[in-house]
């Protein structure tokens, strides 16, 4: 199934692309540096993923459900499950600074092409074993987390365009081109919002959605976009840990949750158990987000 979601992946990117390059009149200028930043993810992340799968394992075997049925029902209860914990670790990952590090890569363009929808920075995968993972213990079995993970990637190349496609009363429950293009705007109003990925009521369950009131910026503040995969996937992390030189209680959050990560990856490892792990997880999140409060009220 992989092999397959990758071939319509490849087949959709390259569709898509031209389509809106001829429709727009745009040249494939910012494809080429999103696809080169995509396969040198890919080729980084297909290494880590043998590293880590042995955990993907032992997580699975101590699952909250000895074992969930095949059935349609169920694999769409995968997606639900998947997009509701990407809405959480997507809002995480525009918080802390450790985490923005690695998705600011996806945000570095500012124009708005399906390409940008495969975007994604070399350390994900050392991130993103946190969702998959938790949907492991969930139950859910290899092939229902392949499917929402590629449901997931699909509609992201449908997310990133600048076509006004309308979805009427359904944009109340998905998330719609119109939708994600606030969440990669700058302009105040829009910063921090709409996080979601396929569906956006997340958003409007957790008062992150922000409906369209002026023209949006695409790109980031204070960051420049660059062409060369290493340069994307490097640099950010330069740029933060000069901003984390000048405010040493975010440096502390975030030396935090990176022990904790390294730490719950080890407890793991040792057989210890899941709850111990992901207490460790929680107690250093919890930690760094009071950090964080008290760095915004001394701001304010």
């Amino acid at each position: 199934m992989s092999e397959l979601a990758l071939v319509i992946t490849l087949f959709l990117l390259v569709v898509l692309s031209v389509w809106h390059a001829w429709v727009k009149g745009a040249s494939f200028e910012d494809d080429v540096s999103n696809v080169a930043v995509w396969v040198l993810s890919m080729s980084v992340g297909g290494i880590m993923l043998v590293v880590i799968t042995p955990l993907y394992h032992w997580i699975y075997f101590q699952r909250i459900w000895l074992e969930l049925p095949s059935s349609i029902a169920t694999y769409a209860l995968a997606v639900l499950a998947y997009d509701f914990l990407y809405y959480w670790f997507h809002r995480a990952s525009h918080r802390y600074r450790l985490l923005w590090s690695v998705h600011s890569v996806h945000h570095q363009s500012k124009r708005l092409v399906p390409s940008l929808g495969v975007r994604s920075s070399v350390f994900d995968f050392a991130v993103i074993w946190i969702i998959l993972g938790a949907m492991f213990w969930l139950g859910f079995s290899s092939d229902m987390i392949v499917f929402s993970v590629a449901t997931h990637g699909l509609y992201q190349l449908f997310l990133h365009n600048e076509w006004n496609i309308r979805f009427g009363i359904f944009e109340w429950i998905l998330n719609t081109p119109s939708h994600h293009r606030l969440h990669h705007a700058t302009n105040p109003e829009y910063i921090d919002k709409n996080f979601g990925s396929v569906f956006i009521v997340w958003d409007r369950f957790f008062g992150t959605f922000a409906e369209q009131q002026s023209n949006p910026k695409i790109g980031i503040l204070g960051m420049n976009a660059w062409k060369s995969p290493l340069k994307s996937n490097l640099l950010p992390w330069f740029t933060v840990l000069a901003k984390e030189g000048e405010d040493k209680l975010s440096l502390v959050g975030m030396i935090l949750i990176s022990v904790a990560i390294v730490v719950s990856l080890l407890a793991l490892l040792m057989q210890w158990s899941i709850e111990i792990a992901t207490l460790i997880l929680l107690v250093a999140l919890l930690a760094s987000d009071i950090i964080s409060i008290k760095k915004h009220k001394a701001e304010s």
